[in-house]
């Protein structure tokens, strides 16, 4: 995700479900710009992610051990960093 190996322009659609949630606040907007370079000129970008304002680390899930950090967004933070990667977006 952070280095999409496709031709610019290759792609009709991306679908991001859960998946921006895994990076830190500063690499968002260059993740998006890569996006947003293999997509075609009428691509969609699909982003779906929990809402919040926290960067989250847990050590323990359903009973066993994980270390898994996350970082929570709110709408007005995303679609700026969505505008800044040159996207034009619409709530659903």
């Amino acid at each position: 995700m952070r280095a999409l190996d496709l031709p610019a322009g290759s792609l009709g659609g991306i679908v991001a479900f859960y998946s921006l949630i895994h990076l830190r606040r500063d690499a968002v907007v260059p993740v998006l710009r890569d996006m947003a370079r293999v997509l075609g000129k009428n691509g969609r970008l699909l982003v779906g992610c929990h809402l919040g304002q926290q960067d989250l680390h847990v050590d323990e899930r359903f009973g066993q051990s994980v270390s898994l950090d996350a970082t929570l967004f709110e709408p007005a933070e995303l679609a700026e960093y969505l505008t800044e990667a040159g996207f034009t977006w619409r709530k659903p």
